[in-house]
């Protein structure tokens, strides 16, 4: 009962974001929905689910309380003004010979993995599930130094490349080559990892920008009107793709979809448990995965 109350208590204040922000998906609205569905979802245990000692739940509660407070707090400093950074209106250009590098850099990453597991890849038809697998025994078996470069540059590169290669394709110069490049990485990263955390990444990045470019002053009322009308189509194929994906990992659609939601508080639990019991400290590290 107490853990279906912080549910609904996240479900809230996601309405609450809804009702005092002028933009919907607005960071309120997206992170408490999110966690209030996987606090209910977790809470259900379904598909034998193991169940996560309440305490979690409590540290999992206190964050959206403390995010939701930080976000109000910083809009009462600012007391609705307008934060101008650019006072001088500059014009502002992507550094696409940047965009480029980073974009060779990662797909040679990609490229490795594809060499290392193109047996599992060209075996008996692809499937995400073995896909996967095969991954985590390749990350075991790999060095430090790969690891090192693997996780605290080429990784925070991709959703850094999402962010500005989506945002210039909409609200910059859209540039269709760069745009182009991206779909090829995630598509990339999509078949060497098994997992369906990029095209994930790239499908809410996409909708999120597209949101807040119809409160962006600077563009034409004829892009904003084509932007806007574009949403409901790229929400279909997104959905139908996600569907795909996931039917290519396990036949029980409902079942894997379940425990990509639900999964996370057990797993903090899991986690929490390993570091203790070898004295690891993370340093904070693990809350920004």
């Amino acid at each position: 009962m107490i853990i279906n109350c912080m549910a609904i208590l996240c479900i809230a204040l996601g309405i609450m974001g809804i009702k005092t922000e002028k933009i919907k998906l607005n960071p309120i609205t997206i992170f408490s929905f999110l966690w209030g569905i996987i606090i209910f979802f977790s809470n259900m245990r379904l598909y034998t689910l193991y169940e996560t000692d309440i305490e979690i739940y409590k540290y999992i509660i206190f964050g959206v309380i403390s995010f939701v407070c930080g976000y109000y707090s910083f809009k009462i400093i600012l007391k609705n003004k307008v934060l101008v950074i650019n006072k001088n209106k500059t014009t502002y250009k992507i550094r696409k010979k940047m965009c480029y590098m980073l974009l060779i850099l990662c797909l040679l990453f990609i490229a490795k993995n594809i060499i290392v597991n193109r047996k599992i890849l060209f075996k008996d038809g692809y499937n995400l599930a073995s896909v996967q697998t095969a991954q985590q025994e390749n990350d075991l078996s790999s060095t430090g130094i790969e690891n090192a470069i693997s996780f605290l540059i080429v990784n925070p590169m991709y959703i850094s490349l999402n962010v500005a290669i989506i945002a210039n394709f909409l609200l910059g110069d859209k540039d269709f080559k760069l745009f182009l490049c991206l779909i090829v990485l995630n598509i990339g990263r999509i078949i060497t990892s098994g997992g369906r955390q990029s095209f994930i990444q790239f499908f809410f990045i996409l909708l999120i920008i597209m949101s807040f470019s119809q409160h962006c002053k600077n563009l034409e009322k004829k892009i904003v009107k084509k932007i806007k009308g574009k949403k409901t189509s790229v929400i279909f194929i997104g959905v139908i793709v996600l569907i795909v994906l996931s039917l290519s990992r396990s036949s029980n659609i409902i079942k894997t979809i379940y425990l990509d939601f639900a999964m996370q508080p057990y797993m903090f639990e899991y986690w929490a448990k390993t570091l203790d019991s070898t004295n690891s400290i993370a340093y904070g590290l693990s809350s920004t995965m």
